[in-house]
């Protein structure tokens, strides 16, 4: 990855970590009682430099996970390349002329040349681990939102404490989150971990001032974002599952329509009497065999990325979010109620993260 493309996830990176964890002193004046855990947070993730940052983690996972897509597309295709042309070479035998179509010195070349790629793909994803290493940057820098939204639900709690023990909690959970290994984003995924995360707190009669004061703010920065991010997230992969859906299905029964038509055309070229029938049987035995190996291609794309599932997952969150946003603008629901929605907001952005983990460390097959 050049450095001009290293520098655009960077400032990607930082746009968000502008707009999403951080808030300027304006922002926090209009969130009235809110404002003092908001300045705690700034002060402690503000200060952050370096490798242990939401920055570094974000722009970082960004750039491993293109990496992977270009490693998974390059050992797929030049695999698949490589095997195509042993399928022709095999299937050229039978003929000279059937030879001609394609240069014997470029199958000799092009042949080996793409196997070599496709092992050298493969050994970088085994090799550097690509897969695991952007999965848990990405559990990284998603711990920042996650935790910055539980502090502030807790916001009864932490507002009866002093700021420096806010600020000495806030840094020993972010502490942990920097020292949370492959292990522990595997662990969460499936549940067995918190990491590190606070509490939501339970408040019996909760403040109606402050609650609302949270329902503004969170839906501004935390549920309207996320539901127009997930409705962006269904269309690009919509999109791609449309494309893509019917090719490796399609692959396999025209092979099979290649292998039943050769059957009837006869065993073989050379038992055709005319030039045509004979050069179109060996076509058709190209085609029973290459075919399915261009929809496997396709099939390992599609599973590497899970194009379908994920579309149908976001748009399940986006539903429930959309559902959330509409009850939570409802003027005449009490704030114990309204307080119970932002915290079922959070329960649904954490399980969608914790499903993406599971289908992610599922269908990724090496690296």
């Amino acid at each position: 990855m050049n450095a001009d493309t290293l520098n655009s996830l960077q400032n990607a990176s930082a746009e968000r970590f502008q707009a999403e964890i951080l808030d300027d002193e304006a922002a926090i004046d209009e969130t009235g009682v809110l404002g003092e855990l908001l300045r705690d947070w700034n002060a402690v993730v503000g200060t952050e430099t370096g490798k242990k940052s939401f920055i570094a983690y974000d722009s970082e996972a960004c750039a491993q996970q293109q990496n992977h897509v270009w490693i998974v597309t390059a050992a797929a295709i030049t695999g698949s390349i490589a095997v195509l042309l042993a399928i022709w070479h095999l299937t050229s035998f039978a003929r000279a002329d059937f030879q001609a179509l394609l240069p014997k010195t470029v199958i000799e070349v092009a042949e080996p040349a793409t196997a070599i790629l496709a092992l050298i793909a493969v050994g970088l994803g085994i090799g550097a681990a690509v897969h695991t290493q952007w999965r848990l940057l990405r559990f990284r820098a998603e711990r920042y939102p996650f935790l910055k939204v539980r502090f502030l639900l807790a916001a009864p709690r932490w507002l009866g404490k002093k700021a420096d023990q806010r600020r000495e909690y806030l840094q020993a959970v972010l502490g942990k989150v920097h020292e949370l290994d492959p292990r522990d984003a595997r662990a969460w995924a499936q549940g067995l971990l918190a990491a590190g995360e606070t509490e939501f707190g339970s408040d019996v009669h909760p403040d109606p001032v402050l609650v609302e004061a949270l329902v503004g703010y969170l839906l501004e920065k935390r549920i309207e974002p996320q539901a127009a991010y997930f409705q962006r997230q269904i269309e690009k992969r919509e999109g791609v599952e449309r494309l893509t859906r019917y090719i490796a299905p399609a692959c396999f029964f025209l092979s099979i329509a290649c292998a039943l038509a050769h059957t009837f055309a006869g065993a073989s070229g050379e038992e055709c009497d005319r030039e045509v029938p004979a050069i179109a049987a060996l076509w058709l035995v190209f085609g029973s065999a290459a075919l399915p190996v261009i929809g496997a291609t396709v099939r390992t794309v599609r599973g590497a990325f899970e194009f379908g599932r994920n579309a149908t997952r976001f748009e399940g969150v986006h539903r429930q979010l959309e559902v959330i946003q509409a009850a939570l603008k409802d003027k005449d629901r009490p704030a114990a109620a309204k307080l119970e929605l932002l915290r079922e907001a959070e329960r649904v952005l954490a399980n969608e993260h914790q499903s993406w983990m599971r289908l992610m460390t599922e269908a990724e097959w090496f690296g």
